[in-house]
This record gives structure tokens, sequence and C-alpha cells, in this order.
């Protein structure tokens, strides 16, 4: 019994050490990223003659640096350090190949914009709605909770976590949108999801994708 107890708590003190570590090394993360980012903040991907914001971008980029940087770690054995980000591998850096992946998704939302504005669902497509819209949803949530009613979700919202909502809602918006006007299959449940998932394929493997950089950098 006092074994199994012994174990039991080294195996509760294992568990807080690597829970410990895992927090360190996150926090040492972002702070590697914090200073690692001044040569990505003038990034901005124009899609189709459309530039997205640069806000956008770095949104993007933000959510996705946890994957690059594991998947530098894994094809290269890459230490998360004060080079990390400009070090190259390959003839490239993880900064580039993170301002790729972000710049790919930020078309693709971009893109699933353009659909439900086509759908009539939306009318601005530009960020700087997204972002009006999260100012009013925000007051709408103070006033919700000042009045005493009852919210789902939190209080307020930050942008990273509001972006991904109204993109959800949007699509959903659109897809049924779609299927009202007969441009998406609903044989089944999950058959118009797949069709628009395939529509913003189609329109994103067309699309013209280039970059530019910001005269910030340029100097």
């Amino acid at each position: 019994m006092q074994r199994r107890k012994g174990a039991a708590a080294k195996g509760r003190r294992w568990t807080a050490l690597v829970l410990l570590a895992l927090v360190a090394g996150c926090l040492w993360a972002s702070i590697v990223w914090a200073h690692s980012w001044s040569d990505a903040t003038g990034a901005a991907v124009v899609v189709d003659g459309v530039e997205i914001a640069e806000q956008e971008l770095l949104l993007h980029m933000d959510g996705h640096r946890a994957l690059v940087a594991d998947e530098y770690r894994r094809q290269y054995g890459a230490q998360m350090d004060a080079g990390f980000w400009s070090r190259h591998y390959d003839g490239g850096t993880p900064t580039e190949r993170l301002r790729a992946v972000a710049g790919e998704q930020a078309a693709r939302a971009l893109i699933e914009r353009r659909i439900a504005q086509e759908a009539g669902v939306v009318e601005d497509i530009s960020y700087a709605a997204i972002l009006a819209a999260l100012e009013t949803e925000n007051e709408r949530r103070a006033a919700a909770v000042a009045a005493g009613q009852v919210i789902y979700g939190p209080m307020r919202f930050e942008a990273s976590a509001f972006y991904s909502y109204y993109r959800s809602g949007l699509r959903n918006a659109a897809i049924e949108s779609l299927m009202e006007r007969g441009e998406l299959a609903d044989s089944d449940k999950l058959a118009p999801h797949l069709a628009y998932e395939a529509l913003v394929d189609r329109r994103l493997a067309a699309a013209r994708l280039t970059w530019k950089t910001s005269h910030r950098n340029e100097e």
C-alpha cells in the first residue's frame, strides 16, 4: 500500500514537473517570438489585387506559429532559441515558412468572405468591418451583462477568438444561402459543407497570391 502511495505521489510530482516545463516552454517561445517578430511585421499578401490587412495576416501568423515551430523541431531538430525564426534551414527561414502558411490561410478566409458577399450574406468583407463587428458585439455583451441577462461565451471577445467566431458564422450563413439558391448539394447533412469546402478550394487554387513588402521594411 505504501509503495503504491509513494508511486502515486511520485507520479503526481512528475506530472507537475512536466506541466511546469510545458508552461515555461510556452512562455519562452512567446518571448522568443516577440523578439523575433520585427522582420515580419511589414508582410502583406495580395489576393487577386486585393491587399489583406497586415493585422489580419499577423493574426494568422500568430495562430500558426506553434505548428510551424513544431514542424521545424521535428524535421530539423530546431531549438526555440533567440535566432530560431531568422535561421536558415534548406535555404529558407521559419518566418518565411510561417508567412507562406499564414498567407494562404488569410487568402482562404478572404475568399470565404467573397463567397459570402456573392451569396448576399455580407456587404463589407474588409478586416476593418470585422473589427467593427467585434466592437459592436463586445458592446452588446457588456450591455447584456449590465442588464443581468444571460450571455453565452465570453463576456468580451479578443480579436483572435472573435475572428474565428465571425468566420464560422459567416461560413454557415453562406452555405445556407447557397443551398437556398440551389448552388450546393443538399442530399445529406455533410454534402453541402463538403461542396462548400470544394468551392473554396477551387477559388483558392485559381487565385493569384503575391507578397508586398511595406516601405518600413525596405528602409
